[in-house]
């Protein structure tokens, strides 16, 4: 019986572990920073900018009306 409540024991840690895991995953390959990665999945999150499949490519070139385009909907006007 111990044998038992053992396998179930080290079965749902190891699902545990598992889910964390998977959690944890950076969202982006090319995003390695986790603070960089955080920032990346909340602009994706709210729209402010977009990613190409699972690339964010934060060293690519980007106007500068696409910056003030994020930067207006990001913090809009009062």
């Amino acid at each position: 019986m111990k044998q038992t409540t053992l396998t179930q024991r080290l079965l749902s840690a190891l699902v545990a572990l598992c889910m964390v895991l998977s959690v944890c995953a950076p969202a982006f390959a090319d995003v390695t920073d986790p603070d960089m990665a955080k920032a990346a999945q909340w602009c994706t999150e709210q729209g402010t900018m977009g990613a190409k499949g699972d690339r964010f490519e934060p060293e690519g070139w980007t106007p500068k009306f696409k910056v003030i385009e994020v930067w207006n909907k990001t913090f809009p006007a009062a």
